[in-house]
């Protein structure tokens, strides 16, 4: 794992993901401290991770996780909830794009919950000669649309 800030928490729905997360962090001592692995299942038992983390989350990863559309407005439920209100938050994302009816379907939701996105061309931090197997994967970065009040 990389440089780890001051608290991440690693999440999955599936128990022998979590079971290999926690392995994974334990076997990193350095970050074992500031580091911990929690069932999420999309939009579901939200007020568990809020009640602990009132302040929402500065940064949420998610990795290949836009592809199955009923699983989408559970997706963006969580997101709304546990993606901090302060200035600069970010959701980021990666995948590969399976269905366009899917990607404008994110889009959708994620502007029904008050989310922009700017998309990051891969070719800013992937070798030439590497770009051609990434084809059709995006790097989607959401942030909070800012509000004049």
């Amino acid at each position: 794992m990389a440089h780890v800030g001051p608290h991440v928490v690693t999440t999955d729905h599936n128990d022998i993901v979590l079971r290999l997360l926690a392995e994974n962090v334990a076997l990193n001592p350095a970050i074992a401290s500031r580091c911990e692995c929690a069932k999420l299942e999309w939009g579901v038992g939200l007020d568990a991770l809020r009640g602990r983390f009132s302040d929402g989350f500065d940064v949420i990863f998610g990795s290949d996780i836009i592809f199955f559309r009923p699983s989408l407005p559970g997706l963006f439920e969580t997101i709304d909830q546990l993606l901090s209100r302060k200035p600069g938050a970010q959701f980021i994302t990666a995948y590969r794009e399976r269905a366009a009816q899917t990607e404008r379907y994110t889009l959708e939701l994620a502007s029904a919950r008050g989310l922009c996105w700017h998309e990051v061309p891969l070719d800013a931090f992937v070798p030439v000669d590497e770009l051609a197997s990434l084809e059709r994967v995006h790097l989607l970065v959401f942030q909070r649309t800012a509000t004049v009040g």
